[in-house]
């Protein structure tokens, strides 16, 4: 349970604080940075105004097999690479299969040729360079059997933001996050689950 300890701010404390994100926003315009992290989509960051916000939560949603867990890779590759601390949390794959995910986001290193180890000479040059870019990369993937529980995300991302600045997190995917206590219906548990992961949103910016 949370603390029973809550403030408000009166208009004018809203006010300060308001005036002085929007001056941020246009100090760091002003000086070439964007407020929002970019999705790497350019249409994309169009729509969302330039990108992921804080303290947004958004649901990727789409049937099986449609590409919501590489579009979700893509997104942490692009956060990444303009500097945005980023934590993946993959309920449903390990590390490894992210990795080779973004690995084969180069067209030219086959999927099924890593799967039955069939590389060629040349194709291994290609996974080296793949790899060193990946490993510049401020990404964390956490794959651990127990990160299926919403508090030991909650707490993961809270270690993560006081460590390392974290910017975006990702969650794969909301359907397997696992809450103490019954609900009655699945939509109430879900219901439940996106207000603590938007309460968190909140809690980190």
């Amino acid at each position: 349970t949370g603390s029973t300890h809550v403030e408000a701010s009166d208009s004018e404390q809203s006010i300060s604080e308001t005036i002085k994100y929007m001056q941020k926003l246009q100090y760091e315009a002003e000086n070439g940075r964007s407020a929002a992290i970019p999705t790497g989509l350019s249409e994309l960051d169009k729509q969302l105004n330039g990108g992921w916000k804080a303290p947004d939560l958004i649901v990727l949603g789409g049937r099986p097999s449609m590409g919501k867990t590489q579009f979700a890779v893509s997104f942490a590759k692009a956060a990444t690479e303009s500097n945005n601390p980023t934590l993946f949390v993959s309920i449903e794959m390990t590390k490894i299969q992210l990795i080779i995910r973004m690995i084969t986001e180069n067209d030219a290193i086959d999927f099924y040729k890593i799967k039955t180890g069939q590389l060629s000479n040349d194709e291994w040059k290609l996974v080296d360079e793949m790899v060193n870019k990946i490993s510049k990369l401020d990404l964390f993937i956490s794959d651990d059997f127990k990160i299926r529980h919403l508090n030991n995300i909650k707490s993961l991302a809270r270690k993560m933001a006081r460590k390392n600045g974290l910017k975006l997190l990702i969650v794969d995917y909301l359907g397997l996050i696992k809450v103490a206590g019954k609900f009655g219906t699945r939509d109430l548990e879900i219901g439940n689950i996106t207000g603590e992961l938007k309460n968190l949103c909140k809690e980190l910016n």
